[in-house]
């Protein structure tokens, strides 16, 4: 059975404290900024963010904290989590707004929009459906390899990746549980399969390390990431053989290991976000494809 390595590392619900003269409030300014900018993308894609999108409530969140902490004012219950799960998502929508919803905008693209604005704001409240969550890992995915160069098309597997040399496909999980684990893997094999492609199995372990979407304590700024860091190499050092024996080899050619965590320096008052892209070659060194995995 495939199994997960826990980090060692402190973790805790929320900041215990935090200095409002000393915080660096032109960051939140601009975050303030970036959300606006997500709502404007997605109204010139036809779709009208209500109230009760999630990101129109990140950006209420942010500007409350904004607007009452440069007056001074201490919000009272003020909503630590929210706050800092508006900051990581819109860092992260900002990507792939940027990266795909270019002018002419793609109608492959905007029509995935509409489930991505949707859902719960935080992710260890939805229930075992979360689509909009799955769709943004998805897209997450796809604006990545469009900023390392390639064309994306959001088809299967998941995500088409072509350049004027090659062609393969991502087949793209995000699952819930350890117990599932082993049965995402072989479905996104099947999918690679089907697609009648080679391609990569890309999965976010994020929920299964921290179902409870707890904030990592991080005294230094690269304690969150070496935190991360060790859960998905971990994940992958631990897991080689078992992987090799879940997908269709030489079909699937690596698994991409990905592995998110929210992260806050009390000594700097940063809010943070820790990310880790763990890639595991499934290929031969003499195979071709084994340059796709070192990139």
């Amino acid at each position: 059975m495939v199994q997960m390595r826990h980090s060692r590392q402190r973790i805790v619900k929320q900041p215990d404290r935090f200095d409002y003269d000393r915080y660096p409030r032109v960051a939140y300014e601009k975050m303030v900024g970036k959300a606006k900018r997500i709502e404007e993308a997605v109204v010139r894609c036809g779709i009208s963010p209500t109230t009760n999108s999630r990101i129109t409530k990140y950006r209420k969140c942010i500007e409350e904290f904004t607007t009452k902490a440069m007056a001074g004012e201490l919000p009272a219950h003020f909503d630590w989590i929210l706050f800092h799960q508006a900051l990581c998502e819109i860092s992260q929508l900002k990507t792939i707004v940027e990266a795909l919803l270019h002018v002419p905008i793609s109608h492959e693209w905007t029509s995935r929009l509409a489930e991505l604005v949707s859902g719960h704001v935080l992710p260890q409240s939805e229930a075992e459906q979360s689509r909009a969550r799955d769709l943004q890992f998805e897209l997450n995915v796809a604006a990545h390899c469009r900023a390392a160069g390639y064309v994306v098309e959001p088809k299967e597997p998941d995500v088409l990746v072509r350049s004027s040399k090659e062609a393969f496909g991502i087949a793209v999980k995000r699952p819930k549980s350890p117990k599932t684990l082993e049965r995402h893997i072989r479905k996104a094999s099947k999918q690679i399969q089907r697609s009648g492609m080679d391609g990569l199995v890309a999965i976010d372990l994020s929920l299964i390390h921290n179902p409870e979407n707890k904030i990592l304590l991080a005294q230094k700024s690269e304690d969150g990431i070496n935190a991360v860091r060790r859960a998905a190499d971990g994940f992958v050092e631990m897991n080689k053989s078992r992987i090799r024996s879940l997908v269709k080899i030489p079909d699937v050619f690596g698994l991409v290991a990905h592995m998110s965590s929210l992260c806050f320096n009390p000594s700097t008052l940063d809010f943070s976000t820790a990310t880790r892209w763990t890639i595991m070659n499934l290929c031969e060194m003499t195979d071709v494809r084994d340059d796709r995995c070192a990139r």
